[in-house]
């Protein structure tokens, strides 16, 4: 047995249109694009439910997870190709259902901080549910210990309107905002607290307020509306990602955006590496906006999406065609360009 110990806390020239470029990789589109690969597989057989990652933003290669309901107060630091890397045992903590883990600022500027929502609530009655926060632990990458995390804050939320099942757990780089969103119903909702409101309610149960709700079909599942079982911001902050047990679903968010902002706007779809017979349940970004993705049981494998340029704005060229752009995808890299329409006998 692991001893415990104590912490403080390649490339061709491609004359395609765009409507053939896009139709032959669906995950290519206008904006940020990623393109999927495997890591490696989870080796710790007691992650065995992993429900939600994160990834640290200062120690390279450090994945942070835990388990779905019924485990212990835990959560496990693993490398990117799956190997251990040590449990964390969170003291004075209680899992009733961990359904997201997350990572962003917190009270004390230049640190970052962990953040585990015990938000799940399958049957929705809870309409109060509990955030645990504390300042990220430092990992030896080869060490598999048992550590006990004691600086554990306890932060009590509760929803404006009723219960909600919740398996969506942000934290917005930009503001320090702490985000929850729903699993199911006609629209995604999403609710805040800020960090302001933490910090002084931090010893009673803070009420949230909704952001935005939003609707959208490619987060459903066998008939049950917005099945979203996972999200994370970037640290630029950026995009916004939502999961299902499928599909992503991608906001880009521009500079002095609000997340509702972002949110009202178009969003993206893309299609998920893992196999549609796992149950994925998680989604963090890393510190290139590229994410991992990770689904419950175990040994599961570990995908990493990688993000590539973005599709650049058309070139006018001379002659009758226009560069359309650049396409990255798949693995190739070629050039679009789109054929000149013609106005009374003019070119434009």
């Amino acid at each position: 047995m692991a001893a415990t110990k104590k912490i403080s806390s390649k490339h061709g020239l491609l004359g395609l249109t765009i409507g053939i470029s896009v139709s032959l990789f669906s995950i290519c589109s206008y904006g940020s694009q990623w393109i999927p690969k495997k890591t490696g597989k989870v080796v710790h057989t007691k992650i065995n439910e992993a429900s939600g990652i994160a990834v640290s933003r200062k120690q390279t290669g450090v994945i942070w997870t835990h388990n779905d309901s019924g485990d212990k107060a835990r959560i496990f630091a693993m490398r990117s190709d799956g190997e251990h890397a040590g449990e964390y045992i969170l003291k004075g903590a209680h899992n009733r259902d961990y359904e997201d883990i997350a990572i962003g600022p917190g009270p004390k500027e230049g640190v970052d901080y962990l953040y585990v929502g015990d938000i799940g609530d399958n049957d929705s009655t809870r309409r109060n549910i509990t955030v645990y926060r504390f300042p990220e632990p430092l990992v030896s990458i080869d060490n598999k210990s048992t550590y006990d995390v004691d600086s554990v804050e306890k932060i009590h939320l509760r929803y404006p309107d009723h219960a909600h099942d919740a398996e969506t757990l942000m934290v917005d780089p930009r503001t320090g905002d702490l985000l929850v969103g729903t699993k199911r119903g006609e629209k995604f909702s999403l609710f805040k607290v800020t960090q302001d409101e933490i910090t002084k309610g931090v010893s009673e149960t803070i009420p949230m307020t909704l952001v935005i709700s939003v609707v959208e079909p490619k987060l459903d599942l066998f008939g049950i509306k917005h099945m979203a079982s996972a999200g994370d911001i970037s640290p630029d902050g950026s995009i916004i990602a939502v999961r299902g047990y499928g599909y992503g679903i991608f906001w880009e968010r521009g500079e002095g955006q609000t997340i509702a902002d972002a949110m009202r706007g178009k969003s993206r779809s893309m299609k998920l590496a893992e196999p549609v017979n796992v149950q994925g349940e998680s989604l963090g970004f890393d510190d290139k906006n590229g994410f991992y993705t990770l689904s419950e049981g175990v040994g599961q494998t570990i995908y990493y999406y990688q993000q590539v340029a973005e599709v650049i704005e058309p070139t006018s060229l001379a002659g009758e065609y226009t560069m359309g752009g650049i396409l990255f995808c798949g693995g190739l890299t070629g050039f679009f360009f789109i054929k000149k329409r013609q106005r009374n006998g003019a070119t434009e």
